[in-house]
C-alpha cells in the first residue's frame, strides 16, 4: 500500500487480492495525485474516468473535511468488476484488501483496538499516547481458518496474510503507520522494517 499526507489532506490505497488480476497503472500515483492537486473533489472526479486503468485498489481520501472511499473492484452482478467511490459517514471504518468493512478477522481486531484505544485517551503530555496502536499493528497472530476468507490464493497463503504484522524474508509488513488529522494540524509516525520484520 502507499500513503501520503499533505497539509491536512490525506490519501492511502491498498491493493485489492485477486490472483491474476495484476496488470495496469501503479497505484502510487493514485495518492500522490489525490494530496497534490488543488481541488480534491477534482482529483476524484478525474479518476472516475481513469480507473480501471489501474491495479486493482482500494483507496480512502480525505480532504480534511470528508472521508471517502473508492475501489476499482466494485462487483455487481450484471456488470461484473467495476469503479465505485462514496463519501464515508462519520465513525470508525476498516479496510484491508478486500471490501470495505469487510469483516477480515485483522480488519476486524485492529478497528476493536482502535475503538479501544479511542476509548482510553491515553496521553503522553499534550500528545495522544501511540504506543497502544503500534502494538495492534505489531501483532503477528494468525487467525484460525474457519475465520479467513477465500480470496483465491489458497489456505496456505490465506493463513500467512491474516496477521496484521506479516513476518516474511521476501513479502510482509515494510510499514506500521498511524496518520492523526485535527482541525488546525495533522502528524504522522511510521515505524519502517525489513525482511523477517527487522525493525
Amino acid at each position: 500500500g502507499w500513503l501520503a499526507l499533505r497539509g491536512r489532506r490525506l490519501a492511502a490505497v491498498t491493493n485489492v487480492r485477486r490472483p491474476g488480476d495484476g496488470e495496469g497503472r501503479t497505484r502510487g500515483a493514485l495518492v500522490a495525485s489525490f494530496v497534490q492537486s488543488a481541488y480534491a473533489a477534482d482529483a476524484m472526479a478525474a479518476l472516475a474516468s481513469q480507473a480501471m486503468d489501474y491495479r486493482p485498489f482500494n483507496l480512502l481520501t480525505c480532504d480534511g473535511e470528508t472521508l471517502a472511499f473508492a475501489t476499482n473492484r466494485a462487483t455487481d452482478e450484471r456488470d461484473g468488476v467495476r469503479f465505485a467511490m462514496r463519501s464515508l459517514a462519520p465513525g470508525m471504518h476498516g479496510v484491508s484488501n478486500g471490501a470495505l468493512d469487510a469483516p477480515w478477522p485483522k480488519t476486524a481486531a485492529l478497528m476493536a483496538r482502535l475503538d479501544d484505544w479511542r476509548a482510553s485517551s491515553a496521553t503522553h503530555g499534550d500528545e495522544p499516547d501511540l504506543a497502544p496502536l503500534f502494538d495492534a499493528l505489531a501483532d503477528p497472530t494468525i487467525a484460525p481458518d474457519e475465520t479467513l476468507p477465500d480470496t483465491g490464493v489458497g489456505m496456505e497463503l490465506e493463513r500467512f496474510l491474516s496477521p496484521a504484522f506479516i513476518r516474511g524474508e521476501h513479502y510482509g509488513t515494510r510499514a506500521s503507520t498511524v496518520a492523526l488529522i485535527a482541525d488546525d494540524r495533522a502528524r504522522i509516525v511510521e515505524r519502517r522494517f525489513g525482511p523477517e520484520g527487522v525493525v
